[in-house]
């Protein structure tokens, strides 16, 4: 099911979502994009949203190559949509988390189902705040930040990368794969309709841990597997998410990256210990039958996650996310990230 806001004009809600793996979206109704400001009960949650406010600046991010790898500002380059989400006012856009304006101003966090949201101050990457999520549970959901719309007056891309830091938590990887981790949206009225997303799945290689794959809707195409053989994670995965050797309770910079007119779609991971430097991890072709290329993007649908059926509550089963950024170009872990 396509995740649609009000704000959307003519977006419906597509249920088919049927793919390989079986990893459907399902029906889940939220009522938009973001619930507003949430409580949450777990140790150190904030009741309801801070009070701290922020100033959206523009032009002030420091850049790297192709793209800023940190906000200068707290958040740069979007404008809240009023009934809950954001639009892109200009690329590239940017939320540094050194308040809570995300949730508070606004309205990007997006909870379902008992999922959780708390702004953690000082608990970021490089001393800054962080949006810390727990996910939703049993059914499938939707959590995490969510919808951002290329705006009005803003061409919408054809080529489109979003970068953020996430820390998972010591059990996400045991009780929390099957996600969504992200979901690109093309424009509603364009001929074609790839929906590039990353999902995750069961490493067989290592016990109690998950591995990202990107997919074209959800054909996915996973590290060290043939591109003749999509769907499934076949134990050649040098990273992963949980279990021994895993990266959980460490930062860890995504890149996913789009581009319509040449028909790819890339994964991009760093660690600060070097083991990954804005390594391409995985690269898949428009590869769903329904695919061609062509078309631009629209939306950025969620970022955490649609989470699957199943979903099991745990002390350790949380995520937190940092430093994100969205451009029309290749971005880059943030400078200084890679140890």
């Amino acid at each position: 099911m396509l995740l649609c806001a009000p704000l959307v004009a003519g977006c419906t809600g597509d249920s088919s979502g049927t793919g390989g793996g079986g990893d459907g979206e399902g029906a889940s109704s939220p009522s938009g994009p973001a619930s507003g400001p949430s409580t949450s009960t777990g140790p150190g949650a904030t009741s309801g949203a801070e009070t701290t406010t922020s100033t959206t600046t523009t032009g002030g991010s420091t850049t790297t190559g192709g793209g800023p790898v940190t906000c200068a500002g707290d958040v740069e380059n979007l404008t809240p949509a009023g009934d809950g989400g954001a639009f892109i006012n200009a690329f590239p856009a940017c939320i540094g988390f050194a308040t809570d304006a995300y949730a508070s101003q606004y309205q990007l966090v997006w909870l379902n189902d008992g999922a959780t949201h708390e702004y953690v101050p000082g608990g970021g990457w490089n001393g800054g705040g962080s949006a810390r999520f727990t996910p939703p549970n049993p059914q499938q959901a939707a959590t995490g930040l969510g919808q951002i719309h290329v705006g009005e007056g803003v061409t919408h891309p054809t080529h489109l990368s979003m970068r953020w830091l996430m820390k998972a938590g010591p059990t996400m990887g045991q009780y929390a794969y099957g996600n969504k981790t992200v979901i690109f949206v093309q424009t509603v009225n364009d001929m074609t309709h790839p929906r590039p997303m990353i999902i995750t799945r069961p490493n067989p290689a290592v016990p109690d841990s998950f591995v990202p794959g990107p997919c074209d809707g959800t054909v996915c195409q996973y590290h060290g597997t043939l591109p003749e053989e999509p769907w499934w994670p076949n134990g050649n995965d040098t990273f992963w998410i949980g279990g021994d050797g895993g990266y959980q309770e460490e930062w860890v910079s995504w890149e996913f990256e789009a581009d319509l007119t040449e028909g790819w779609i890339r994964l991009y991971l760093s660690t600060e210990d070097g083991a990954f430097n804005d390594t391409m991890y995985v690269e898949n072709a428009l590869i769903d039958d329904a695919s061609t290329t062509g078309g631009t993007f629209a939306y950025i649908d969620v970022l955490g996650g649609y989470f699957g059926d199943g979903i099991v509550p745990d002390p350790g089963n949380w995520f937190e996310i940092d430093e994100l950024v969205i451009s029309d170009q290749h971005i880059g872990p943030p400078e200084g990230f890679v140890r």
